[in-house]
């Protein structure tokens, strides 16, 4: 039996593999095997509007780990103290404040993000419990923190910004000086980038070698029985 004798029931596939080259560049896919690339713009509901560019590829991609990988992320909602009171269903809730009032807040553990949450300056709420950075297996909180509070996050080679409804992601490679636009949407709530920048987060924080201290200090808050 040779190769293509393998199977009767089944044929081997020959259609070329379509994918965000954002997810082949943030998974570490060789890039010399991208045929070619391709750039798509897609209308949405209420106006919207995204430009995605695509990496186009023979070449077998795990898309089904990464399609896992962004299901496994919940996307928070940032509220006021006013709607979190209201719409807030957890037992216990985490105040988190600067230790050391000289420098700014700052936690580094991801596991702080929560499906409710209030993000300011000076003040994270969540209904998880932060853990210092030495026991954290994931870091890079502080730079959605950055995300949600100026509408910017700069990691590594990633710069993500949305101001004015306008969703950017760019990417400058180590051999050049030059940002290359790989996604842009228009009239996207802020919201609804968060899965997309928590995923870059996710993925370029292994990159980082060195992170700030914390420095957070926890209140926690318990529901009473009304």
């Amino acid at each position: 039996m040779t190769g293509n004798e393998i199977f009767s029931k089944y044929k081997r596939s020959t259609e070329q593999e379509k994918i965000l080259l954002l997810y082949l560049i943030i998974n570490n896919y060789d890039l010399s095997k991208i045929e070619r690339v391709e750039e798509i713009t897609q209308e949405m509901m209420f106006g919207a509007e995204c430009r995605k560019i695509f990496g186009i590829t023979s070449e077998y991609v795990d898309v089904s780990q990464i399609e896992k990988d962004l299901a496994e992320i919940k996307t928070p909602v940032i509220c006021s103290p006013q709607s979190y009171e209201i719409y807030s269903t957890a037992k216990t809730i985490y105040v988190y404040k600067a230790m050391k009032e000289e420098r700014p807040l700052y936690i580094n553990d991801m596991g702080a993000v929560s499906p409710l949450m209030i993000i300011t300056d000076s003040i994270i709420v969540t209904s998880n419990q932060v853990h210092p950075i030495e026991n954290s297996s994931n870091k890079g909180f502080m730079f959605f923190v950055d995300y949600v509070l100026t509408g910017e996050c700069n990691i590594g080679s990633w710069k993500i910004s949305y101001k004015d409804r306008n969703f950017k992601i760019c990417y400058c490679s180590n051999n050049s000086k030059n940002e290359e636009l790989l996604y842009h949407a228009i009239e996207l709530d802020q919201t609804a980038t968060f899965k997309l920048v928590l995923y870059i987060i996710k993925k370029a924080v292994n990159d980082i070698e060195e992170f700030y201290p914390d420095n957070y200090k926890e209140e926690v808050w318990r529901m009473e029985n009304i």
